[in-house]
Formats: structure tokens, sequence, C-alpha cells
């Protein structure tokens, strides 16, 4: 029994993850042993990392995937599948978890770098109104939203009209409209 990866969990449970056995898990009381591997859902049974998650889900790095250990239900998620373009890891073989303390989860990969994943990242999207007008529309200011459009005020680049199914921009610069009505 060549173990690889250690981990006391936040409720002092031991997890023991082997080099071909998956993992032991060593409850809190030391009475009770239980296994996980490949019959019971995990991705594989060389284990390289075991991490915990803020939520209280045991995170476990293998040769080939990460999963994800429900310790409630004893569930399994297994994530190894492999191509970072599409939001997925950018390799299979996982080496290293680690969560930082804004709460990312940063995984080493053997041939693929880092990757990360934060609960909060993607709640902020990014419109630039300016780029599509190809002119800098300066402070936003209120907005007001009506059903398929959003009106945004700003400073010095008049009213902007997004189009909230197209994602598309409109450009009124109120003071040549009113200059032209007094002239």
């Amino acid at each position: 029994n060549e173990i690889r990866a250690l981990y006391s969990d936040s409720n002092e449970n031991l997890w023991i993850g082997m080099h071909h056995d998956g993992i032991v898990l060593l409850n809190k009381n030391r009475q009770d042993l239980s296994t996980y591997n490949k019959s019971t859902g995990l991705s594989n049974e060389y284990i390289r990392c075991i991490a915990e998650s803020p939520e209280g889900n045991i995170l476990v790095g293998t040769f080939n995937g990460l999963n994800i250990i429900n310790p409630k239900s004893s569930k399994i998620t297994q994530y190894k599948t492999y191509d970072s373009l599409s939001g997925n890891l950018s390799h299979y073989s996982i080496y290293s978890i680690y969560y930082d303390k804004v709460k990312t989860l940063w995984v080493g990969t053997y041939a693929g770098g880092i990757n990360y994943y934060n609960p909060y990242g993607q709640k902020f999207r990014f419109y630039d109104p300016g780029a599509e007008q190809k002119t800098i529309t300066g402070i936003i200011g209120p907005m007001v939203e009506t059903a398929n459009s959003l009106f945004i005020a700003s400073e010095g680049g008049g009213l902007i009209e997004m189009d909230k199914l197209t994602d598309t921009y409109k450009q009124y610069k109120l003071s040549d409209d009113i200059d032209a009505a007094y002239n």
C-alpha cells in the first residue's frame, strides 16, 4: 500500500490517497473505514492530491481526471474532459489542487499548466458601446431599461441605445439634434 496523498478535512476525517488503490477514508473516531475506487465512481485509482472545497466537498486529483466527492452522500462527480478552449480542464492528469482566500480553485496539471475556477467569475460582462461607435463614450450615467432596449446616458457621447436582442448600439447626439431644431 503506497500512499501518495493525505488530507485531514474540516471534520477531522483522514483521507488517504493510494498509488493504485483509490482512497481510504478513516473517520474522525478512527472506527470506520470507507473506500473510494473505480467501482464506487472515481475516474482513476492513482491518487495524486486531495483538497476540500469551501462547501465541504472533497476534491481528488488523479492520473485521469478531477473527482469531487460529496462526503454526505458519497456521490462522485468526475471531470476528465480536457479542452481549455471550451471551459474544461487543460489536461486530464491532475497534480495539485488549491483553494485561495477568495474561493478560487487552482488546479495544476501534468502537461496543461494551471487551471482556475472562481464561483464569482463571470458575474460581470463587459459591454463597450464606444467600440462599435468608434468613439469614446466617456462617463456612463443613468440607465433605463425597456422591453427591448437599454438606454444609457453618457457624458460627451449623448444617449446610447443598446438593443438587448442583438447587442448592437445606436447613438443619439442630443446636442446636435437640439442645435438642428433651433437653427
